[in-house]
């Protein structure tokens, strides 16, 4: 390659597979994900407002902790709340932080055995929604933040 050609695509190649090239499904897929961040958001608000104060046939709680989990399950609630409208907003860094925080917690709950297996493909989609979306903010500011050749150097 020349150094013009350098100049002209500054990704390689396997990095243009992740990021793409189309600004139209760039925006579906972030659309798409901040969608899934609000389900997902108000599936864990749904959960925990169930849970609360509800037993089961042997009478131990179903939200174990209490107050405490409820506070959590709030807390968790909003930040994928929060970190969705970071993606309506076109933010890479929200797109970013919601597909790992999601990816991270699940993968923690299942691990220590809390995850309810019935619901594993519908997680597996959140997380492939929240995966595109993340594409899609990346692919959305390598479009319109045109990386400027010779940047940096000294004028003449």
């Amino acid at each position: 390659m020349t150094q013009l050609d350098q100049a002209q695509s500054p990704v390689s190649p396997w990095l243009k597979l992740l990021i793409g090239g189309d600004m139209a499904a760039a925006r579906r897929r972030m659309r798409n994900a901040w969608i899934a961040g609000f389900v997902a958001a108000v599936i864990g608000l749904a959960v925990a407002g169930m849970s609360y104060g509800a037993v089961d046939p042997e009478g131990r709680a179903l939200l174990a902790g209490g107050r405490w989990a409820l506070a959590f399950v709030l807390a968790e609630t909003a930040l994928l709340a929060g970190l969705s409208w970071g993606v309506v907003k076109r933010r890479r860094d929200a797109a970013a932080v919601l597909f790992l925080y999601f990816l991270g917690s699940r993968s923690i709950a299942y691990a220590l055995g809390s995850g309810n297996m019935t619901s594993l493909p519908v997680q597996i989609l959140l997380g492939y929604l929240l995966f595109q979306g993340m594409r899609g903010a990346f692919t959305c500011h390598h479009l319109t933040h045109p990386a400027y050749p010779g940047a940096g150097q000294a004028g003449p």
